[in-house]
């Protein structure tokens, strides 16, 4: 088995996540003395379709589990205290 370099995971570079996606285009933009071009479109668009799918499943998220979690939660009574009997 390899052995991770000491310090960080490595296998935690290879995550692709909507940040590391927008991170990405904004790197490749920023880093050219030229205008951007069609690599840089491209990144753009790929990140930005990443914004657009994370927030349709937190929108799903919202409408469904949560919205049945919050009216679980707040139908519920909570009785925080107990009735004192002298000693």
């Amino acid at each position: 088995m390899v052995k991770p370099p000491s310090g960080r995971d490595w296998q935690e570079s290879f995550d692709v996540t909507v940040i590391s996606q927008l991170q990405e285009a904004q790197q490749s933009i920023g880093s050219k003395m030229v205008a951007p071009g069609l690599q840089e479109e491209t990144l753009v668009a790929n990140a930005g379709k990443a914004v657009a799918d994370a927030l349709q499943k937190i929108n799903a998220f919202i409408d469904g589990k949560w919205k049945d979690y919050r009216s679980l939660v707040e139908a519920t009574k909570v009785n925080i205290f107990k009735d004192y009997k002298p000693i």
